[in-house]
């Protein structure tokens, strides 16, 4: 996906204000950078000759969440930045959640496609050297009750969710992660049948041999792809858990109907 930085030689200086409802909060910025990350604020500002033009409202969009936009938008931050010392490390994967979300209705492709990029490292098992331990996260419930409460189930980020579960969860049902996230009521019922789905696909491919039990998620199988788009030609075709992967076992039919 092409960088989403314009140059200021191609902007014009035409103004837009938004009003983000919570806290009634104004943010000033150049019409062209938001609509050149945004198809539906180009459909939306585009072209329109009222004389409101270069203010709208903005009802369901928390001002942290629209000033996370305008960094990333302007190119002042990308997400690895945006992580903050004020902010603790899960409201911080919150606020991403929640960003996914905002760029999931307001149709900003290239930041969803960053989130996910991020989770999926975020959430990748890892050898703690210092601690003697081998830590397998899994996403942390706000952000499932979030992602499946906004989002379709079969949207990028709420498969990952499910396919990190899956393939991080312990064995072990009395790992105290394990069990306090089975135990909670609030677990969304789509998330519950994906990971449900999900263990059932994996076994029946194990069983016929088309899979090993120590398998690897691959990054391509949560980018969206255009119809036009040469698949093969995108990096993330090559961005595997490991330096390896011998074969995608993904179709996604396991998320249909849930």
């Amino acid at each position: 996906m092409a960088n989403h930085v314009q140059s200021f030689d191609a902007i014009s200086n035409t103004m837009l204000t938004v009003t983000v409802r919570e806290q009634e909060r104004s943010f000033t910025s150049h019409l062209d950078v938001i609509c050149g990350v945004s198809s539906y604020f180009t459909k939306r500002l585009k072209g329109r000759q009222d004389a409101n033009l270069n203010a709208i409202t903005l009802d369901d969009v928390r001002p942290a969440v629209w000033i996370t936009f305008l960094d990333w938008a302007y190119g002042r931050q990308t997400i690895d930045d945006l992580y903050s010392a004020d902010r603790e490390f899960e409201e911080h994967r919150v606020h991403l959640t929640e960003l996914y979300i905002f760029a999931d209705k307001y149709d900003v492709p290239a930041l969803r496609q960053h989130i996910v990029d991020y989770f999926f490292v975020d959430l990748k098992a890892y050898q703690d050297e210092e601690a003697d331990t081998f830590w397998r996260p899994t996403p942390i419930p706000k952000c499932i009750e979030l992602a499946f409460r906004s989002l379709s189930s079969t949207s990028p980020l709420c498969r990952l969710f499910v396919d990190r579960f899956c393939v991080n969860f312990l064995n072990n049902i009395t790992d105290n992660d394990n069990q306090q996230m089975f135990e909670r009521e609030d677990l969304p019922l789509e998330f519950c049948m994906g990971v449900i789905h999900r263990h059932a696909h994996l076994r029946h491919a194990m069983i016929e041999g088309n899979m090993e039990v120590d398998y690897e998620l691959n990054l391509g199988d949560y980018h969206e792809h255009g119809p036009d788009e040469d698949i093969s030609k995108c990096s993330c075709q090559d961005t595997h858990d490991e330096d390896y992967y011998e074969e995608s076992y993904y179709d996604g039919s396991y998320y249909d109907g849930f």
